[in-house]
């Protein structure tokens, strides 16, 4: 398991209901979403942080924006309020 810490990405948003089924993500927490550039060891597993919060993640996807764009993953992470 790896603390990602120094990690360029996207704001996190909500992951749709469709994407949490379809992963088979069953959680009470919010599950929420963020991109980065692909060809990192990430893993689910991982914690990533931002802003001094911890979220567990809970799946790591390549991401295509286009035809050519094949350096972006998808994190799927778990909001775990406390």
């Amino acid at each position: 398991m790896q603390n990602l810490a120094s990690l360029s990405c996207l704001p996190l948003d909500p992951v749709d209901p469709e994407l949490q089924q379809r992963l088979g993500i069953d959680t009470p927490h919010e599950v929420l979403q963020t991109f980065t550039q692909n060809g990192l060891d990430i893993e689910e597993g991982d914690i990533l942080v931002v802003s001094s919060v911890e979220y567990p993640i809970r799946a790591v996807e390549e991401w295509y924006w286009g035809p050519d764009s094949a350096d972006t993953l998808r994190l799927i992470v778990e909001d775990l309020k406390r």
